[in-house]
């Protein structure tokens, strides 16, 4: 199975300044208390995290992301 680069996944990210009050508006604080006691619950708070996907700038067609 060969793979093919799209920068566009990356683009179609938000910016951080969007995903941020994203997090805030659907009161993402909420859900990380419910995420660290579900971890916690099953003694996975070392193996799994969470991120807030975002870019911090526009990839062009030609660029790649290392």
């Amino acid at each position: 199975m060969t793979l093919v680069y799209n920068p566009a996944a990356y683009n179609n990210l938000p910016m951080l300044g969007d995903a941020g009050a994203r997090f805030d508006t659907q009161k993402g604080e909420d859900l990380i208390d419910e995420f660290r006691e579900l971890f916690q619950s099953h003694g996975l708070e070392r193996t799994f995290g969470l991120v807030l996907n975002h870019r911090h700038f526009d990839m062009k067609s030609n660029e790649r992301l290392v």
